[in-house]
């Protein structure tokens, strides 16, 4: 039986309410490859600190994390297992969404979070 990879334990602190904090763009790029026929790797990267950073999709499966905190120009390696067959990278990746909390307060609507590839 297959799982998605199980990431490295982390844990950060927060000197202040990030719900005051004033976030910018992270501007997020995202990779996706597919490594099998329902495993895919999914890397990140962002220009500016992003706090809970979320993935989700309508595909049935499990990410190997999720909630994640991206610290610029350190690129975060996450999988994918899917429970149905994807075609292709590009199916997925088309299904794939991406939310943080800059999005998430209300500093850009969730329908037009960019992702930038």
């Amino acid at each position: 039986m297959k799982i998605a990879q199980i990431p490295d334990s982390e844990s950060y602190y927060f000197f202040s309410d990030l719900t005051k904090v004033v976030l910018e763009d992270p501007r997020i790029r995202m990779f996706v490859k597919q490594e099998e026929e329902d495993l895919f790797s999914i890397s990140l990267l962002s220009t500016k600190v992003a706090p809970f950073v979320t993935l989700e999709t309508e595909i049935p499966g499990e990410f190997s994390d999720n909630g994640i905190l991206l610290v610029p120009q350190e690129l975060k390696r996450l999988s994918f297992l899917s429970r149905i067959k994807v075609s292709s990278a590009s199916e997925f990746k088309r299904k794939l969404s991406v939310v943080s909390l800059f999005n998430a307060l209300g500093k850009q609507n969730h329908n037009d979070q960019k992702v930038y590839s």
